[in-house]
């Protein structure tokens, strides 16, 4: 039998600092380093060091799933648009539709992100998975 696992990288935490997080969970503290890190002379040394810091390799691969899912790849909509002449009239509608949804689930984690102490962000935020502050991290529907 072969042995089909593979070791983490170095530089990884060995023991998890927070064993019971969910995927959501990581994701929200993952962002939260990704966005801290921006004001260091050096983000990209300094988010590189809190991730490996703050997170085993297994749990930083789950946060990565959820930020990942989290992305509207916009640029493929659009090039789907473009082509509309090419589609039928329910993948026009289903397209159209699809960048309706995207526009306003938008406009609801910026509100999420921005709400302060205004409500219970975790809560709201938990109903759509959208780990908070994930907008700041580079989301953007252009």
């Amino acid at each position: 039998m072969t042995d089909t696992t593979t070791a983490a990288p170095s530089g990884w935490r060995a023991e998890s600092q927070c064993p019971d997080a969910t995927d959501v969970q990581l994701a929200e503290k993952a962002a939260d380093i990704i966005i801290m890190a921006r004001y260091d002379a050096d983000p990209q040394a300094r988010m590189e060091r809190e991730l490996r810091q703050s997170f085993t390799y297994d749990e930083m691969r789950r946060a990565q799933q959820v930020l990942t899912a989290c992305t509207l790849d916009v640029t493929r909509l659009t090039e789907i648009e473009a082509r509309a002449d090419r589609l039928d009239d329910d993948a026009r509608w289903l397209a159209g539709q699809l960048r309706t949804a995207w526009d306003q689930l938008l406009k609801l984690r910026k509100r999420i992100d921005d709400a302060g102490t205004l409500m219970h962000t975790s809560y709201v935020a938990s109903a759509v998975s959208y780990p908070r502050g994930f907008h700041r991290v580079g989301q953007s529907t252009t």
